[in-house]
């Protein structure tokens, strides 16, 4: 009997494997498909751009008004046939505790409630589809307070291509050679590690170092449509020697990883430890810091290619390599720049904050949705890549802070947003460093396993190469913010640890 039923699981097991590499093969196939044309809207004239953006604007907004109850309560007043850029100013702002508040009465497809998309998030351990057609991303991000954001099928594709500079150098030929690519696995972790040791591993074209949660932005992205351009992931959760044994093993050509990470790997190879002679180098995910960018240039010789990435809209915007800073995608979102008090601020202003129009998705519509990060807008000069696209500098807000132990193993605070994404009823957190761990200050809506979480990150930081750590976990009814300003510190380091791409200016030099 028991026999029966172990066969009856791997058939099952099985059949939803063979069931999702044939929607991920599919998709992959119209994906390529749509790269030639993405592609041109880089070099498209200003008018051009104008007209994308107004008509998806006006789709974006009929929409929410007809299938979402929420927004078309809150748009009622608003002639989506005529409206404009111009218009939007006059248009409400929408918060993350908005959508999640009212995430039932948002999202546009009625079977899609927070509970089933919470579950589907609980459930993953690898890329899987909702209801054959959608994904979904979760963050806790830099803020540290929960969203999930779905998209459908043509959506997904439309936000890898958001990650334009990533395809611009892919060839006709090698698209049609890349859509009959082998499906398979690609991530390493330790456990793969262990079964390989002492066997070389094959040379990888390209790498990513991100992280290790099939929810996250990154990993899912890359584990879905982008699988076809990466050929394998470290998770930045894996201590720095382990990243530096594998990326010494397989020689990239290309990595792509963290900022934080490739500071980390630049002063590996500094020191004569990391051994490997890319040929291009990208960072996305957290805010690229000069001298984290003159570092990795000096060490490598190359010049970093920059993605401002955010789950509510995918890729906002990317450096092309030929001009400062980076392009916007116009034709895709509408970010506008804006103070505390949501007034617009001029070119060569940093702003407080952002408010996002996501043009494309149509199943979770975000208008005028406020984002913390600090975007300073540069003068309109046309960039010498000849795109009309407009273009910010590198965003330099809202960096997570990692934590350094007196053993010098640094800890990336992906390692905890991990653990957390396992654990829907944790809605915001902050962690603390101490000596020879961390202490954990949580809010929830709901029951939360408080041991079975501190066993999780405790597992997270011994594979990050802390040596037997100490985790508390508690849950409280506010969190402390910075006084003054009243920002909430999601990541708080001890003082006398603080990191050394912090602390270290002589390595910039």
């Amino acid at each position: 009997m028991e026999t029966q039923r172990s066969e009856t699981i791997n058939s099952t097991v099985t059949a939803e494997a063979s069931h999702y590499e044939a929607l991920r093969r599919q998709h992959i196939s119209d994906f390529l498909t749509r790269i030639p044309g993405s592609v041109k809207h880089v070099k498209w004239p200003v008018e051009r751009i104008r007209e994308e953006r107004q008509q998806r604007l006006r789709s974006l907004i009929n929409v929410a008004k007809e299938k979402s109850p929420w927004h078309g309560e809150r748009l009622r007043n608003v002639d989506a046939d005529s409206i404009t850029e111009a218009d939007l100013g006059k248009l409400p702002v929408m918060t993350k505790t908005d959508l999640m508040a009212n995430f039932d009465q948002i999202v546009t497809d009625k079977r899609l409630t927070l509970e089933v998309v919470n579950q589907h998030v609980s459930s993953l351990r690898e890329d899987r589809y909702l209801l054959d057609k959608y994904h979904v991303v979760a963050s806790g991000g830099t803020s540290g307070f929960r969203g999930v954001y779905v998209y459908d099928w043509d959506e997904w594709a439309t936000l890898t291509l958001s990650f334009r500079h990533a395809f611009l150098p892919i060839n006709p030929l090698l698209r049609r050679l890349l859509s009959f690519r082998p499906i398979g696995k690609v991530f390493v972790n330790s456990k793969t590690k262990k079964k390989k040791a002492g066997k070389e591993q094959s040379r990888a074209r390209a790498v990513s170092v991100y992280a290790d949660i099939a929810s996250h932005m990154s990993h899912a992205v890359v584990n879905s449509l982008a699988y076809a351009f990466v050929d394998r992931e470290y998770p930045a959760t894996l201590s720095v020697r382990e990243i530096v044994e594998g990326l010494n093993s397989v020689q990239p050509e290309s990595l792509s990883a963290y900022p934080s990470i490739l500071y980390q790997l630049a002063l590996e190879a500094r020191a004569g430890r990391l051994h490997i002679v890319p040929k291009r180098i990208a960072s996305g995910a957290e805010p690229l810091l000069p001298h984290i960018r003159d570092v990795v240039r000096d060490t490598w010789g190359l010049p970093v290619t920059n993605f401002w990435v955010t789950s509510e809209g995918g890729c906002l915007s990317w450096s092309c390599g030929k001009g400062e800073g980076m392009h916007l995608n116009e034709d895709l979102q509408v970010v506008e720049v804006v103070d505390e008090n949501g007034s617009p601020v001029p070119p060569g202003t940093r702003s407080a904050k952002i408010y996002l129009t996501n043009l494309f998705n149509y199943t979770l519509p975000l208008i005028r949705y406020e984002i913390t990060d600090q975007v300073t807008l540069r003068a309109d000069e046309r960039c010498a890549c000849g795109s009309n696209l407009r273009r910010i500098d590198d965003i330099q807000g809202r960096l997570e802070d990692m934590f350094t132990y007196h053993s010098g193993v640094r800890v990336h605070p992906v390692t905890f947003s991990s653990a957390f994404e396992h654990y829907p009823n944790v809605v915001e957190y902050q962690v603390s460093q101490t000596e020879h761990g961390v202490a954990i200050s949580i809010l929830t809506n709901g029951p939360v396993a408080l041991e079975q979480l501190e066993r999780d990150v405790a597992e997270y930081l011994e594979k990050s190469g802390l040596y037997n750590p100490e985790v508390s976990a508690r849950i409280v009814d506010r969190l402390e913010r910075t006084p003054g300003v009243a920002k909430l510190k999601r990541f708080v380091r001890l003082t006398s640890n603080r990191p050394e791409m912090a602390s270290t200016p002589s390595v910039m030099a």
